[in-house]
């Protein structure tokens, strides 16, 4: 699903000359939001301790 919004907004932004989305870039900003949960999951979990 999201490869295919990808490469519609991937031929919009060419036509512009614009940065193109590919999947190195989903990727990377999936590896960044599961790094964010961990984080939040690990604050929860030493507030819950106490």
């Amino acid at each position: 699903m999201y490869g295919i919004t990808c490469s519609v907004f991937a031929e919009m932004d060419a036509l512009k000359e614009q940065k193109v989305c590919t999947i190195q870039t989903v990727y990377s900003l999936a590896e960044e939001i599961n790094k964010l949960i961990k984080e939040i999951l690990e604050e929860i979990q030493k507030t819950e301790h106490i």
